[in-house]
């Protein structure tokens, strides 16, 4: 092992770079595209970029964001003007066909990063576009760029070949203009012949070939916009970039981050006993800085206990750094000890218990002295328990004249006292009665109170707040419409209400004031499954008062760690129901787990209170991961709104600045085409969530979050419970995960304690794990009995050829309820392998556990080889199935990718399970491949030895990894970092 340290300018550039979880740069990491192809480069990590581009026959709006290091994925609308839709889809939808307006497709983008850039190597990526869905402009393309310097103007060059739409070689220079900062010139090679193109004779496109294209690209220095003007297609291109960093960090610094720096004159333990004001005064300044529901308890082992929630931080441990900062400044001198209960605001629950026993090193610490390494040995962050009375007595605030009137003198906020010494200040006496409001410090109102705002108007009824209305505008969009945009624009009022500890009701009218879904009209529904989503649009259409939400919600905590709700009402426009759910969230693991059950009823389209008879319940659970580098992953399982059953599966990057982009993907068991009967759809979509906390003055939990979809289907639907409890806890949960629950302790983000790296770094990629596997394979190999294990495997493989033909025979006997038993079976099997390989994959990313991690990344490395040599073998030998009814011993007669010998699932099932069954001496795991062995015979997929060779290929491929992984060589390959607030120890193996 190797050691360095890095101060602290040097540390947030090596963080960046070393730990992929983002890139120092401008703008751009490089141009994604010359004019139209790909080149071999990827935005920065982090970069969101928005594009509408404008070329006919094709207007096109595309999203598309570099998710990780190495992966860059994305979204895009196309329309085809002059194309009408809809033509040729029968009479059945004829009433459509002259209001639907042009055709459009949804497509869908992936780039994956193969190779950086070297002084040697170009950078090299493969660039995926339509592999679903329609596939109305599918490509698979490979470029690679390479940058030099031509006199003053940097030279990118691109050279690549695709197939499918992009059909062959391309490529194309870009060059900057010295004279004109920030401008290119682009030439570039068009491999796609438009006159290929869907609906190339309606659009004009038959009659296009313009193989080069040339064009000019104009991004100004340190803009996040760019313009690019081109010739392709015979016409003329225009494309509008809008670029975001999503890797910014405290944009906006809080102006609530004041800390007053005058001394106080504090009261002793046995005059805060005797004088209820002492209490008080903390009570008003912990009200004046947000806080709600605030309790204080000081116990005669002279314990300051706060219990406390806000509404606004985004951030509990921020929330609970300025509780302790003032329960430091205002609390008793001789306090020994000062602990805080948080509360979520949203549902009340205790999310943390936060307990500080060093109150100098407390102090050394707030007061930026220390670093966070210091104050770590004597702050312990649990899980609170249940209590019996979980609802804080509510204390009546004192009059203005009770209230000190020299408490804040040296507020932060006021400049002039800035750099003013604390000790030359005169210690303020607690005891002087007076009021904020000389001092600058806004009290929180205990009456109710109108705000007006550009637009909204927002009431609460003062005190703790438990009540509020707010009236704002609203928009909704549809994209699947006649028009390319449809929307209503609405005037929105809310109500939220606390009726009891954790108990509220919350409400949500709307009248629409503009829309176009009804003029434009709706579209066709070729949906053949309930239309839980597909008929959305219809709720939007028309302008009567609409009654959106109207429901109850009560939250409880059952156990540490576990929390439950219980909701009833109207959930949403389309939804009615009771509800229940229960998520347990262990502190110190990487997952959260959750239960949902939903009884529903879909609501009428045009009645406010009425039903339309559509009944059904909903029962999903869902197993949420974070992994390094803020990377979540959720997997929800169950039953969908349209009765369908099926796995939904969601990615979700956090960046730096707090912006999560993310998609999902989802599989049922239904069909979804009416006009297609032999297609089926798929629901998939991306997701982003904006938080505004980084970019405003103030602390604020305001989050939006959006979701675009290809399509407004029925299959895989959720109900938009108002209560889930995993997104009302899950930022909360997370604070008090990271950095032990004092990531944001000093008010902005503070860096400390180490980054866990599993065995599989997120920023690797695809090529660099799939060589380190190579390398160990060769290695482990030449220390390897070879002939042993292929005459032990040989044996294994001809004593199962023996009962080849009788196995075969008893199974052929099977009557169809048992075929259709072994199927089931073999479903069920391949689904368990299916379920190993994620959480393999999520255990070899995951470092809580390294040892675990390694043992994960075997048993991934071993499941690869499996499927390729099984796969090599299979091409080798052309050996019929038992279906085929050609016999055992029939070589070279059928398909070779048909081909029986070695069964891969076999293999496969055996080498995901080996490295686990040895490390942890599980051999009940090896029930896996049993199953898949039963399921695999017993459906005529194989023949005994079929299986036999595939379980002795995958046993050996996952001994040989494993070993590869276990010993010496199972020591972490991975750099380990040590953050502090001023710089990051880097750690490195060295063989």
């Amino acid at each position: 092992m190797s050691h360095f340290l890095l101060d602290k300018k040097s540390a947030l550039i090596a963080m960046y770079l070393l730990l992929g979880i983002g890139t120092v740069h401008s703008v751009h990491a490089g141009p994604t595209e010359i004019v139209a192809m790909p080149t071999g480069r990827l935005d920065a990590d982090g970069i969101w970029r928005n594009s509408l581009t404008f070329g006919r026959p094709y207007v096109t709006l595309s999203t598309e964001a570099t998710v990780l290091p190495w992966l860059q994925g994305g979204f895009g609308f196309v329309r085809f003007m002059g194309v009408p839709a809809f033509v040729n889809s029968g009479s059945q939808y004829s009433q459509f066909t002259q209001n639907y307006g042009d055709n459009k497709d949804k497509t869908i983008y992936g780039r994956i990063k193969l190779l950086d850039e070297t002084t040697t190597l170009p950078a090299t990526a493969l660039f995926l576009r339509d592999p679903i869905g329609t596939t109305l402009f599918k490509s698979t393309a490979i470029a690679a760029s390479k940058r030099f310097y031509l006199g003053g103007s940097e030279v990118d060059l691109t050279l690549g070949y695709g197939t499918g739409r992009i059909d062959g070689v391309f490529g194309g220079v870009t060059a900057t203009v010295p004279a004109v900062k920030g401008l290119k010139v682009l030439l570039e090679k068009d491999a796609i012949d438009y006159r290929k193109d869907a609906f190339a004779a309606q659009s004009g496109l038959i009659n296009v070939r313009q193989p080069f294209a040339y064009g000019l690209e104009y991004s100004p220095p340190g803009a996040s916009w760019s313009a690019k003007l081109a010739q392709r297609m015979r016409t003329t291109e225009l494309q509008l970039s809008f670029e975001t960093d999503n890797n910014q960090r405290d944009i906006v610094l809080k102006k609530e981050l004041a800390r007053f720096r005058a001394s106080l004159v504090r009261a002793s333990s046995e005059q805060w006993a005797q004088q209820p004001a002492h209490e008080r005064v903390m009570r008003e300044l912990l009200q004046s800085y947000g806080f709600d529901k605030v309790d204080i308890q000081y116990d005669a082992y002279k314990v300051l206990t706060l219990t406390v929630s806000h509404p606004r931080h985004l951030h509990a441990s921020g929330a609970v750094g300025d509780a302790v900062h003032i329960a430091m400044k205002a609390g008793p001198r001789d306090q020994r000890e000062i602990a805080v209960r948080y509360l979520n605001n949203q549902t009340g629950l205790a999310i943390a218990h936060y307990s500080f026993t060093d109150l100098s090193a407390l102090s050394r610490y707030i007061t930026g002295q220390t670093k966070q390494a210091d104050l770590l040995p004597s702050v312990k962050v649990t899980d609170p328990f249940p209590l019996l009375s979980d609802n804080p007595a509510k204390v009546d605030s004192p009059q203005p004249q009770q209230v000190l009137d020299e408490l804040l003198k040296a507020v932060e906020k006021y400049p002039e006292l800035a750099q003013v010494d604390p000790k030359q200040l005169p210690p303020v006496d607690l005891t002087l009665a007076g009021s904020f409001d000389a001092l600058g410090i806004k009290r929180r109102s205990e009456q109710a109170k109108w705000t007006v705002k550009p637009l909204s108007i927002d009431w609460n009824n003062g005190g703790d707040r438990d009540h509020r209305f707010l009236v704002s505008p609203k928009a909704s969009l549809y994209l699947n419409g006649p028009g390319v945009f449809q929307y209503a624009i609405k005037l929105n009022a809310q109500y939220d209400g606390r009726l009891a500890n954790k108990t509220f009701v919350s409400t949500e009218v709307s009248q629409t004031l503009i829309e176009n879904i009804s003029k434009q009209g709706i579209g066709p529904n070729s949906s053949v499954q309930p239309n839980v989503r597909s008929r959305s649009a219809y709720y939007e259409q028309g302008k009567e008062l609409k009654l959106d939400k109207a429901v109850i919600n009560r939250y409880e905590q059952l156990d540490q760690n576990v929390y439950a709700r219980v909701n009833a009402g109207l959930f949403e426009r389309s939804f009615a129901g009771v509800g229940a759910q229960v998520l347990w969230a262990p502190k110190d693991a990487s997952w959260s787990a959750d239960l949902s059950i939903d009884a529903l009823a879909q609501r009428s389209e045009t009645q406010m209170f009425g039903l339309n008879g559509y009944r059904t319940v909903t029962a999903l659970g869902a197993l949420h991961y974070r992994l390094p580098m803020d990377v979540f992953i959720t997997a929800r399982a169950g039953r969908f709104l349209a009765k369908d059953v099926g796995v939904r599966v969601e990615f979700l990057r956090r960046f730096w600045g707090g912006v999560e982009l993310g998609a999902w993907a989802s599989v049922t068991n239904a069909k979804d085409f009416g006009i297609n009967p032999g297609s089926n759809y798929r629901d998939k979509g991306l997701m982003i969530n904006i938080p505004f906390d980084a970019i405003t003055p103030n602390y604020t939990r305001a989050i939006v979050r959006g979701s675009l979809s290809p399509w407004t289907r029925d299959i895989a639907q959720m109900v938009r419970n108002p209560a889930d409890l995993y997104e009302h806890l899950e930022e909360d949960l997370r604070s008090k995960r990271v950095q032990n629950g004092l990531e944001y302790f000093s008010g902005v983000a503070d860096y400390s304690g180490v980054i866990p790296m599993g065995a599989l770094a997120m920023d690797e990629g695809v090529l660099r794990p799939i060589g380190n596997a190579a390398q160990t394979f060769k290695r482990e190999m030449s220390k390897a009995d070879l002939g042993g294990m292929a005459t032990a495997g040989a044996l294994f493989t001809l004593s199962a050829a023996l009962s080849d033909r009788s196995v075969n025979k008893f199974a052929s006997k099977g009557s169809a309820s048992q075929v259709d038993k072994f199927n089931k079976l073999n479903s069920a099997s391949t689904g368990l392998t299916a379920l190993g390989l994620g959480a393999a994959a999520l255990w070899a990313y995951d470092g809580a556990d390294f040892q675990r991690s390694n043992v994960a990344l075997a048993s991934l490395e071993a499941s690869g080889a499996a499927i390729v040599l099984a796969t090599g073998m299979k091409y080798l030998t052309g050996r019929a199935r038992p279906m085929d009814g050609l016999g055992a011993s029939n070589f070279g007669n059928v398909p070779r990718g048909s081909s029986s010998f070695v069964s891969r699932h076999m293999a496969l099932s055996t080498a995901l399970a080996t490295p686990f069954a040895m490390h942890y001496d599980a051999p009940i795991l090896y029930a896996l491949p049993a199953l898949t062995a039963l399921a695999r015979v017993g459906n005529r997929q194989h023949w005994a030895s079929d299986v036999a060779a595939g379980g002795a290929l995958g046993y050996v491929l996952g001994n040989i990894f494993y070993k590869g992984h276990s010993g010496p060589s199972s020591q972490r390959r991975q750099a380990m970092f040590n953050v502090t607030r001023d710089s990051i120890t880097v750690t490195i193996p060295t063989e």
